[in-house]
């Protein structure tokens, strides 16, 4: 991924200029390629929604919105789209005289920040859904690494055995969720309570059954279920040979089981609420404990300035200490964000410090890589087989057909 940082730095790594004003050139310069390279492409669609009311024609455009696609009124079940008016002209010749009905016909962009609805909605209370395409905001903020990070996999619960059977009943703790089949588990005796048999602590059991979840009744927030345990992945359930089991919160039997969370929490970080939208990299190291997968996980809220919430679950190993970096990145695939940076640094090579040979030389690079990203994106269908709008038709009548 290409962050705020990582493309000032290899700008003035690759003009040679590190001084500060070729670094905010630099920035400046990818920041206007980023909203060059996004215009056609629909990774910058929004929706915005609002209701209609009752006699009123103009309604406010979000305060991003470049361009409409398309905007729509739901009305019963019904899901209407307004077509856009070709020019002001005819607009004003709709508007003659004041018209109201709940089904919109038609659509008028005025200002940059008004789009008006003719007939006039005449009730209140229609969702009304604007999709556009937003103006892309500039990367600004620098890469955020103070402290370390700490990212838990294990979840905890309680269970209860019956001698002679598979079957065990468990209960989340903490808010946790139900574990699933092929997650791993390790049981413990808690303190008042011995580990039932044949089950040994401080081993990896791997779950191979999960059926009647229910919301516990002891415990808000909580989940009862039943599961099966076996020691092998997919293996054979593992029956019981001894009942035991009290309520965890009072020391008894406790299970632990990892699956991937979605909180980070941090040490000596002061994170902000403004990181929201931003995304978070844990890298690999070479210690076990402080390692993570070196994917990027975009950041959904930050609860407080030691932790925050991921849109998907952490798929890594747990970590302890692991340091990370929270960066601005583009709206681009990441495959393609160095498309921003080559035509960056073309410019720079054909105004800025003139130079053919280099301007040449990431024209190319630019150039290449637009095409592939056409290729990859210029349709939101992958389907081969699908037939382009404009494509002519033909009367077969033309063509002699031999039998």
């Amino acid at each position: 991924m290409r962050t705020t940082t990582s493309y000032t730095n290899q700008f003035t790594d690759l003009t040679q200029n590190t001084a500060s004003s070729n670094s905010s050139r630099g920035l400046t310069l990818v920041n206007d390629s980023l909203r060059y390279l996004t215009q056609k492409y629909f990774f910058n669609e929004q929706q915005y929604q609002t209701l209609t009311q009752a006699k009123v024609q103009v309604y406010t455009l979000p305060f991003d919105a470049k361009d409409i696609i398309n905007m729509t009124v739901l009305v019963g079940g019904i899901l209407w789209q307004p077509l856009e008016t070709p020019n002001r002209q005819f607009w004003d010749a709709l508007n003659t005289i004041p018209f109201y009905s709940d089904f919109p016909q038609f659509s008028y962009r005025f200002k940059s920040n008004q789009i008006q609805l003719f007939p006039t909605p005449t009730s209140s209370g229609d969702p009304l859904q604007i999709n556009y395409k937003r103006r892309i905001p500039d990367l600004s903020s620098a890469d955020y690494v103070t402290g370390t990070v700490s990212t838990t996999q294990w979840k905890l619960g309680g269970f209860i055995t019956s001698n002679g059977s598979a079957n065990i009943k468990g209960t989340t703790l903490s808010y946790s969720p139900v574990p699933a089949i092929n997650d791993t588990v390790v049981l413990a005796a808690g303190t008042n309570a011995t580990l039932p048999t044949p089950f040994v602590a401080n081993t990896t059991y791997y779950v191979v059954a999960v059926s009647g979840v229910t919301n516990s009744t002891t415990n808000a927030g909580n989940q009862d279920f039943t599961f099966q345990l076996s020691g092998t992945l997919s293996g054979p359930a593992i029956t019981a040979t001894q009942s035991g089991g009290i309520a965890p919160m009072q020391g008894g039997p406790i299970l632990s089981y990892t699956q991937a969370g979605n909180v980070v929490t941090g040490s000596g970080t002061s994170w902000t609420t403004n990181m929201a939208g931003r995304w978070l990299n844990i890298p690999e190291t070479q210690s076990n404990t402080t390692s993570g997968d070196n994917g990027w996980y975009q950041i959904l809220s930050v609860q407080s300035s030691t932790s925050l919430t991921l849109y998907n679950d952490y798929q890594g190993q747990s970590t302890s200490g692991a340091s990370y970096v929270i960066g601005e990145v583009p709206i681009l695939p990441e495959d393609y964000q160095d498309l921003a940076l080559w035509r960056a640094l073309w410019i720079y090579y054909t105004s800025i410090v003139p130079n053919l040979e280099q301007a040449e030389a990431y024209l190319k690079l630019y150039e290449t890589g637009k095409e592939v990203l056409d290729y990859e994106f210029g349709s939101k269908s992958t389907n081969p087989v699908l037939t382009p709008p404009n494509a002519p038709v033909f009367n077969p009548n033309l063509f002699p057909r031999v039998t």
